[in-house]
């Protein structure tokens, strides 16, 4: 288990954004898919998470074999942060948001999808959930959006773990 300090959670964050930024140098006019977990608090790994990160790659890949996007470039890591990965898929140009509509479809519809988060980076844009006309991922403890009580500070860290603990639990 990785216990994360704000400052290195912090940090990690801004190292996500360079290796992003140089798997789109690597590769001109590709997306890049970024793969994080849903992980409040300051534990951010464990062997659970890890194999939950795992079957993330697993399903975009799958969904991307099947699409006839092929996976360009990939890497994986573990830090501080938790357990993430970013994806460099071979799409047509402009096809970012076709890219998002199918993940926010593995993310619905896959058991542990909801503590997934699938990123698509288009260059320097990211598709988000309501650019599609969707409405934005549900609060892990009540039916508001998942954003807005994050940033208020909705609930406390127990019952967010609680919620949490139960996706996971539901999903070994």
């Amino acid at each position: 288990m990785i216990t994360t300090t704000p400052a290195q959670l912090l940090a990690a964050r801004d190292d996500r954004v360079r290796r992003r930024r140089s798997l789109q140098g690597r590769h001109p006019g590709s997306v890049v898919v970024g793969v994080t977990l849903v992980t409040p608090g300051p534990v951010k790994s464990s062997p659970t998470l890890v194999r939950i990160r795992d079957r993330a790659v697993t399903a975009l890949r799958g969904q991307a074999a099947e699409l006839g996007w092929p996976v360009l470039d990939r890497e994986e890591r573990d830090g501080a942060a938790g357990p993430e990965a970013h994806l460099v898929l071979d799409v047509p140009t402009g096809d970012a948001t076709t890219v998002k509509r199918v993940l926010v479809g593995l993310e619905d519809s896959c058991p542990g999808g909801r503590l997934w988060d699938l990123d698509v980076h288009d260059g320097e844009r990211t598709v988000s959930r309501t650019s599609l006309g969707r409405a934005p991922r549900r609060c892990l403890v009540c039916a508001e959006p998942a954003h807005a009580c994050a940033r208020s500070r909705a609930h406390d860290l127990a019952d967010l773990t609680t919620a949490v603990e139960a996706l996971r639990a539901a999903h070994r």
